[in-house]
Parts: structure tokens; sequence; C-alpha cells
């Protein structure tokens, strides 16, 4: 439905997903992403065509972070490791997991998790960790992409 606003607010009603493609390749193009890089079919993330790497959403999240206009809410529309949403029961125990705020991703065979995590001496990193052609259960999928937040979190300069 976002998509479809986008659409509606640039191009005018009645809002399309075409058209909020279109609005977010133009964002994209901002950030000089070469539009042969990446593919974008709908605004859910459901379809399999959509195509973005992890350095195009980290490019994006980096964005985000610099841009104070949308930047809170932005961090604060994403789920905190272990306290809500998606992530409630991912890397409970850690004291230090509320330092995470993420957005999930999840389909058959695939699993993504792409957010900030705040390093051991408080600096913010973006990161993305996107996994394709799974062939296990998406709990130990979790518990890789958790260990590897779990690095992050002790990371210091």
């Amino acid at each position: 439905q976002i998509l479809k606003t986008l659409g509606a607010e640039v191009f005018g009603p009645p809002g399309t997903t075409r058209n909020g493609v279109k609005v977010l390749r133009r964002y994209l193009d901002t950030l000089s992403l070469d539009r042969n890089s990446y593919t974008l079919v709908d605004g859910s993330g459901l379809s399999p065509q959509n195509r973005l790497s992890p350095h195009q959403i980290v490019q994006v999240l980096r964005h985000v972070q610099k841009n104070l206009s949308i930047f809170p809410e932005f961090i604060a529309a994403l789920g905190v490791m272990g306290v809500d949403g998606n992530v409630k029961r991912r890397m409970n125990g850690l004291d230090d997991a509320q330092r995470v705020r993420v957005k999930t991703g999840t389909l058959k065979g695939v699993s993504a998790l792409s957010g900030f995590f705040q390093s051991k001496n408080k600096e913010l990193f973006a990161f993305s960790i996107l996994m394709n052609d799974l062939r296990c259960h998406n709990g130990k999928a979790w518990s890789i992409q958790d260990q590897i937040v779990r690095e992050g979190l002790r990371f210091q300069r």
C-alpha cells in the first residue's frame, strides 16, 4: 500500500504498483545505483523477482541514516532485537540485543536481516545479511545471522 501511495503522490491518483516502483527507481538513481544492477517488482518484497544486493541495501540504509528529517521515524519503525516484532524471540538473554534494529524477510529458501547495530564503542553501523537457496530450517539461518550481529555488537575501533 505504501508503494501505491508513493506512486499517487508523485504521478497522481490512482496509486499503482508500477508508478510506485518508478518512484523507488528515481530514489535509487539519487544513490547512483545502476538500474541494471537491481530489479524491483513490488513493494512487499514477496516477489522472487525482486533483486537488491546487500551492498545496495546498506547504501539505502546509510542514506537514510544521514537524513535527520526521516531517520528517527525510520529507525523507530524497525524491530528491536529480542524485544518486539519478528525478532522478539531472537538473541534473548543478551543484554546488548536492544542495540540492534532490524527488518526481517523470509520466503521459502530465503532469509534476510537488515538494519542497524550499535558497536561496543557506540558507533552505528548499517548491515544487510541475505541468505538464498537455503536447504535448512529457518531457525538455522536465524542462528547464523544472530552470530554475525553479535560479532558486530562486540566490534570496536
